[in-house]
């Protein structure tokens, strides 16, 4: 289950997604996906809720003074709502696991299993880079190495933690555009031919993403500059990083959108480098998607990057004005063969795709229901 599932554009929403038009089509597991957005549809149900950009979940969390300020509190309150009208399914459905990624909504359900002695096992995806403790979930997804090993050195149960990574949509045989084609393509999407491209896909933000730290980092570069194109959901903090990027860089010479997942393809296939300067990631799904389309990845210098990304990565300490400058500079002047593009996508595909890891999911699905 997913409560932003259908009305807002995360990695848990596209995880979950992805995830489970794989599981359904599974013999061995009998499933229903659970979201707030969208129709109903085949083992797909939705349910009320006050979504959390909504002005009565942002009011009544603003009043509760519950949730995180960073993510925001209407999200406390759409997860809450989402609790309420799941309530029915679990006395009627009497399910044997259930799988959340969502923090909040995890905490509910592992407070009403105790109030009503539901036997279901309780499967958190930490997908968010929640520390230890986690009391009252039965099982604990770590997606990266890094947090799994966090979680055993402090001292959490290894019954109760699972390392298993995120799983993609990966094309098994990596195929590169030639010239002509990306230049079409580069006409197509508004991007100019003439100079190189900056990727940077992410919530449009400073907090938590430091696209503002972007902008700045390009503004730097001698002239002529890359172009920067960035595509992400905005926010309430979007206003002010277009507002920089007017005062700071070279007008006709960036971008900012939002865009589906299918046209975001496109876009890594046309792009000469990818950047993503936060400093915290669950897991960074845009970073697997980029290195998948054989892109030079450039990011902070710490533990989740250096999972993900390993020796393809690009890092410095983007805590440094000029870091990212530097690092693109020196990304450019590199030569980047298409047998290196390849190695970057066989790389992510042996360890991250779906048809490596859905038999795992299950194994793990059905492990975790079995010892319930």
């Amino acid at each position: 289950m997913c409560s932003g599932l259908g009305t807002t554009q995360r990695g848990y929403e596209d995880f979950f997604d992805s995830l489970f038009i794989r599981l359904k089509e599974s013999n061995d597991l009998q499933i229903t996906l659970f979201k707030g957005g969208g129709p109903d549809a085949e083992r797909e149900r939705r349910l009320w809720n006050l979504p959390r950009q909504s002005k009565y979940a942002v009011w009544l969390g603003e009043k509760l003074g519950r949730g995180n300020r960073e993510i925001g509190r209407g999200y406390y309150i759409e997860q809450l709502t989402f609790f309420f009208a799941l309530l029915p399914h679990l006395i009627i459905q009497r399910p044997q696991i259930v799988y959340v990624s969502d923090k909040d909504l995890c905490g509910f359900l592992s407070r009403w299993k105790r109030l009503t002695k539901q036997s279901f096992s309780l499967l958190f995806r930490n997908g968010g880079q929640y520390p230890p403790p986690y009391i009252g979930f039965d099982y604990v997804q770590q997606v990266t190495k890094p947090f799994y090993q966090r979680a055993l050195n402090a001292d959490c149960s290894p019954d109760q933690q699972i390392f298993l990574p995120e799983g993609f949509d990966l094309e098994q045989v990596f195929r590169q555009l030639s010239k002509e084609e990306k230049k079409v393509l580069q006409r197509r999407l508004s991007l100019p031919t003439d100079r190189p491209v900056v990727l940077c896909v992410s919530a449009v933000n400073c907090s938590s993403k430091r696209v503002d730290y972007v902008v700045r980092e390009i503004s730097r570069l001698p002239s002529p500059q890359p172009f920067l194109q960035v595509l992400g959901q905005f926010d309430k903090e979007t206003p002010a990083i277009l507002k920089l990027a007017e005062s700071n860089l070279t007008p006709g010479n960036y971008a900012f959108g939002s865009t589906s997942v299918d046209e975001l393809k496109k876009y890594y296939s046309v792009a000469d480098l990818f950047v993503l300067a936060s400093f915290r990631e669950g897991f960074g799904r845009v970073m697997v998607e980029a290195l998948a389309a054989g892109l030079p990845c450039l990011a902070h210098d710490y533990d989740i990057p250096k999972y993900v990304l390993a020796e393809h990565g690009y890092y410095a300490d983007f805590r440094q004005p000029g870091a990212l400058a530097k690092l693109i500079i020196h990304t450019l002047e590199q030569t980047h063969p298409p047998q290196i593009s390849r190695e970057r996508h066989a790389a992510v595909y042996q360890r991250f795709s779906w048809d490596v890891l859905l038999s795992k999911y299950i194994e793990t699905i059905q492990k975790c229901a079995a010892e319930e």
